[in-house]
């Protein structure tokens, strides 16, 4: 399956079913060994912009459960 279909076909999720899927890929990048995954530099550049709102206070955080909990409460 290419890509393009990949993501064609994940746009027809709900949010409760793209979340299963986000939680499964996060998953399979766990099991990955270190240097096989190369994190995308606009990834980085958001991690490190997050971090830096968190350390200021100007934003918080949230359990993964609590994540979950929202995205299939507010299922779109």
């Amino acid at each position: 399956m290419s890509i393009d279909v990949l993501k064609s076909e994940l746009s027809k999720l709900n949010r409760a079913e793209l979340l299963d899927v986000i939680q499964y890929g996060i998953e399979v990048m766990k099991d990955m060994e270190e240097g096989e995954f190369e994190t995308p530099d606009w990834l980085k550049a958001e991690m490190l912009k997050r971090a830096g709102e968190m350390k200021s206070g100007k934003t918080g955080t949230h359990s993964w459960d609590d994540v979950k909990t929202y995205a299939k409460a507010s299922n779109g």
